[in-house]
């Protein structure tokens, strides 16, 4: 299977129950909606997001540096243990995003994390490209499951060749235990009772009428991120499972072997 690839600036917004529903009737103006909302009907994603002991990842995304990557894993709705998946590379470059995913089977998946990249089986017609940039994240740094995150979409996609992509995203939840794709997907909710997540996906500018139909309603841009926020959430009602002796002991061993890994790959790469 072709690796997937998306080149695009995306623009974030909260909005709540009655814009959305406004907005979801003019999008039916301009554009498709996506097959996956069968009789207008919201599709479940959930996601696997990796960080290491110290959540360093999802820390250095916060401070909103130039650069920034992402490992995940993404199922559409609850998978079978045995059922396909899709393994993510999201990196963000002075506000431009580039993601590259290929399926895999998710046991598969699983046994590359869990091995830091070490096993890594041969994936007849999977993309090696991005198992191999996965390996060397892995490999590079201690990273593991730490963060379940599911929603429920709509989306719209644009009937010419701009590329263009809108989704609403509600329900969002999160949970930092049962970190399996295939063990439900329920969780905390994220958003207030209503609100809804608001994400517009574009290589090329948004087009004239869709800022306007957003600028006459006050719909601002605003930074949101799932994980970042479920992070914060998680800080603000349970810091004790964030910073308690067993966590900052895993980081210390995390830091510990990703400093021996980086002289590791010095020592190799120096003649």
């Amino acid at each position: 299977m072709a690796c997937d690839i998306f080149n695009r600036y995306e623009q974030k917004y909260l909005i709540d129950g009655e814009r959305c529903l406004e907005l979801i009737g003019f999008l039916g103006q301009h554009m498709a909606a996506d097959v996956s909302n069968r009789d207008g009907r919201t599709y479940a994603i959930s996601n696997l997001y990796c960080d290491d002991g110290a959540y360093s990842l999802i820390r250095q995304s916060l401070a909103r540096p130039p650069f920034k990557e992402k490992l995940r894993l993404r199922a559409y709705g609850v998978p079978k243990p045995d059922g396909p998946v899709y393994l993510e590379i999201k990196k963000k470059y002075e506000g431009k995003v580039n993601k590259r995913r290929t399926r895999i089977p998710y046991a598969d998946a699983l046994r590359l994390l869990e091995s830091k990249g070490q096993q890594w089986p041969c994936f007849p017609g999977r993309d090696s490209l991005v198992l191999m940039e996965a390996k060397a994240l892995l490999q590079r740094y201690p990273l593991r499951p730490v963060w379940y995150i599911a929603y429920d979409r709509l989306a719209f996609m644009a009937t010419d060749r701009s590329g263009l992509r809108v989704s609403l995203d509600h329900n969002i939840r999160w949970r930092t235990d049962r970190l399996d794709l295939a063990a439900g997907d329920d969780g905390q909710s994220l958003l207030a009772p209503g609100q809804w997540l608001l994400e517009v996906k574009t290589p090329l500018a948004i087009p004239r009428w869709l800022t306007g139909f957003l600028g006459s309603r006050r719909i601002y841009p605003t930074p949101f991120s799932k994980v970042g926020k479920a992070f914060q959430a998680c800080c603000r009602d349970n810091r004790q499972s964030l910073l308690n002796p067993v966590n900052l002991e895993i980081a210390a061993a995390d830091r510990l072997n990703s400093v021996k890994q980086k002289e590791w790959t010095l020592c190799h790469l120096v003649p």
